[in-house]
């Protein structure tokens, strides 16, 4: 692979340095859903904690009505928010995919024939997401890792991304760390809602060197080859770009995997241990706090009974008033916040309520 005159190879190591930024994403799930306060307070304390970072935030634009944009740009340049100045704001819209740019139907299911499937690319998808009929939608968790993918290729690395749930340790900085293949992320510790036979890691952290490029290169591969050819099954597997991921880091492991286990003659006992040690060695090889990142990983379930949700009823009672100022924009799809999905890390729970769906006044 070549990226900015190199010649990149599979293995090349890299050290993270204490100047590596950082990097958050938002993308509203429905129009108008801004970030939540909560966040935007975690951000601030990385961009005041790590302060030879810059922080770069990557939202979707076309989520926010102008109102919660321009107060979002506000309040990044507020001295009290960022003393440091050096959080960034980025809107995904005005990032060059360039040459990772390609076109895909949005094919509803298999019977659908192609021809009868509007053609997008996947910058205009992105624009055009809250015109887009849930129907026709990929499942929100393959939106925001996707965006995510797409992000990283866009950015100059190296780079560390950020879920929001990702905090600092008590009185550490994120520090210094070593990556054998230049691409480190998330170990999942199997405590968050769902993720224990999921996989043995996920993208909640993403390091990536320019060597590392390689590995989201072929992740990339594999989700444009879903797009293209598999788009109606893609699109209900909420899950779908953790399993990708694992498995392109598992193979590049695979021989190392094989000969830990080859003095193992019993079949269970080989299969179990095979799993076992396939999921010690990703991690100590790909792991981000196995390899140095001082970081603690908070599974924040807001959307689940007893917890909070997402936004609190003030931050909902501006959210409806802000989207129903905005409603005029042809083809807008929205609805009240209460009414229908809380989300978070790609999943959600739908609360049993009707709900009444407001389209350009149609």
């Amino acid at each position: 692979m070549n990226y900015k005159g190199q010649d990149l190879r599979p293995g090349s190591p890299h050290t993270f340095t204490v100047d590596t930024p950082l990097v958050f994403q938002w993308l509203p799930k429905r129009y108008g859903y801004p970030i939540p306060e909560k966040y935007l307070e975690r951000l601030s304390n990385w961009a005041k904690r790590e302060d030879t970072r810059v922080v770069k935030l990557v939202i979707n634009g076309s989520g926010f009505t102008p109102e919660q944009r321009k107060e979002l740009e506000n309040k990044i340049s507020n001295r009290k928010f960022n003393p440091n100045k050096n959080i960034e704001l980025i809107d995904f819209n005005e990032l060059d995919l360039g040459e990772y740019e390609f076109s895909f139907h949005l094919q509803p299911n298999k019977k659908t024939e192609l021809s009868k499937c509007p053609l997008y690319n996947v910058s205009q998808y992105f624009k055009d997401l809250y015109s887009i009929p849930e129907s026709k939608r990929l499942s929100f968790g393959v939106e925001i890792d996707t965006m995510r993918i797409f992000m990283l290729l866009a950015l100059k690395s190296p780079m560390i991304y950020f879920d929001f749930d990702i905090l600092p340790k008590e009185d550490k900085k994120v520090g210094e760390i070593q990556a054998v293949h230049g691409f480190l992320v998330a170990e999942n510790d199997r405590k968050g809602y769902d993720y224990d036979g999921i996989a043995s890691i996920e993208n909640a952290i993403i390091a990536l060197s320019d060597a590392g490029r390689v590995k989201i290169m072929e992740i990339y591969n594999e989700v444009k080859n879903k797009f293209q050819k598999d788009y109606p099954l893609f699109k209900l597997s909420e899950h779908e770009i953790y399993k990708i991921m694992e498995e392109i880091v598992y193979f590049t492991l695979s021989n190392d995997v094989l000969l830990l286990i080859s003095s193992y003659q019993d079949s269970n006992k080989r299969y179990n241990r095979r799993l076992e040690e396939a999921r010690l060695l990703m991690q100590e090889t790909f792991g981000f706090k196995t390899n140095g990142g001082e970081v603690d990983i908070q599974y924040d379930n807001s959307w689940t009974k007893n917890k909070d949700e997402l936004y609190t009823k003030e931050e909902i009672a501006k959210i409806d008033s802000d989207t129903r100022v905005a409603t005029d924009m042809k083809g807008l799809i929205t609805e009240p916040i209460y009414n229908g999905e809380h989300m978070y890390r790609g999943v959600k729970v739908v609360i049993p309520i009707p709900i009444t769906w407001q389209t350009d006044g149609q």
